[in-house]
């Protein structure tokens, strides 16, 4: 698919640039060039991604916002792509299902591997205050799956294109970074998604 292999194509060109920067011989005017090659090709992904489904306004638009992402050093999510400081992330897919109900959500490397599945969930807090005869009020939550390791957070309705940048969980926008992963399950662990206890097994009545 032409948007994979232009995502490789980025990744190759971010992990040269960096190894580039690295050298004192390189000048000033040629690390700007370097720090800009990402940016271009970032661009191009965009395009490439979504010229089918994308007017010439709307790619427009978008590619303001990139530039805006980059300027400002924000993360944003379109067009199925998260950037991060102007540059792609990861890709993460929503999930449909049934009308009416919160998305699900796919949290994928730029290549469109899975590395992430996101579930939205809902518990009823029998704490919370409400008045008599009122439902008892539910709040709802994201359960992070991650794919390699099986391990899962918890974590408050936020956004997950939000959540993964500021925890830094996607290394190089291919795999998911273990130590983040770490960290993140460690900070959010499962409280409302975990199934009710079983009830204890009566113990046989002793016969002599």
């Amino acid at each position: 698919m032409p948007f994979i292999e232009h995502s490789k194509q980025l990744l190759a060109t971010i992990q040269i640039s960096e190894l580039l920067l690295q050298k004192p011989e390189i000048n000033s005017m040629k690390k700007i060039l370097l720090l800009s090659l990402p940016v271009i090709l970032s661009v191009q992904v965009l395009r490439v991604n979504a010229q089918v489904k994308m007017t010439a306004k709307e790619m427009e638009k978008h590619e303001k916002e990139i530039q805006k992402s980059k300027e400002k050093g924000t993360s944003i999510w379109d067009w199925d792509t998260v950037y991060n400081n102007g540059i792609p992330y990861c890709i993460i897919y929503e999930v449909k299902k049934s009308p009416g109900q919160p998305h699900d959500f796919s949290i994928r490397s730029l290549a469109g591997k899975e590395l992430i599945y996101v579930h939205y969930g809902t518990y009823q807090d029998l704490t919370a205050p409400h008045q008599p005869n009122t439902p008892i009020p539910t709040y709802g939550y994201y359960l992070y799956v991650f794919d390699s390791t099986k391990q899962a957070a918890e974590v408050p309705n936020n956004r997950p294109f939000k959540e993964v940048v500021r925890n830094n969980l996607i290394d190089n926008g291919t795999t998911v970074d273990s130590a983040a992963e770490a960290k993140f399950v460690a900070r959010y662990p499962r409280r409302h998604s975990l199934p009710p206890p079983s009830a204890p097994v009566p113990a046989a009545p002793h016969t002599p």
